[in-house]
């Protein structure tokens, strides 16, 4: 993140671009934030079901996480794990699929609506098929 100093300096340029490769060398050698051996907390149902999608993704070496959400707190959820694969959200909210574009990793796409568990399913999946999302 800059600070007030350097995005006001006389290079705030130059400190964007030393920023932004510093975030995508990071990237590159992180990885998922998945702790195996620290799973003594009790985690809500939330937490529970995102980290769970995490560790699958990551086994199955998947490309995309398709995630429903109102308020963005399951992508986000979702995202502090830093799962190698795109996470896209799927939400009705115009509001939350704009502050969702802010998250990296994360594509929002605002849809009309999600009626149930199975247009859940098929709206993921044609969506995920149709656009291709990266992040």
């Amino acid at each position: 993140m800059l600070s007030g100093e350097s995005a006001k300096g006389k290079y705030p340029l130059e400190a964007v671009t030393i920023m932004a490769t510093i975030c995508e060398r990071t990237d590159r050698v992180m990885t998922s934030r998945l702790d195996f051996n620290n799973d003594n907390r009790k985690l809500r149902i939330t937490e529970a079901v995102c980290r769970g999608a995490v560790e699958t993704a990551e086994k199955l070496e998947a490309p995309l996480i398709v995630v429903a959400t109102q308020g963005g707190k399951s992508a986000r959820a979702v995202r502090k794990y830093f799962p190698d694969a795109t996470i896209l959200a799927l939400t009705t909210n115009e509001t939350t699929a704009r502050q969702l574009v802010l998250s990296k990793g994360v594509v929002p796409q605002l849809v009309e609506e999600i009626a149930s568990t199975d247009d859940f399913y098929h709206l993921g999946k044609d969506l995920a098929l149709k656009e291709r999302p990266r992040a």
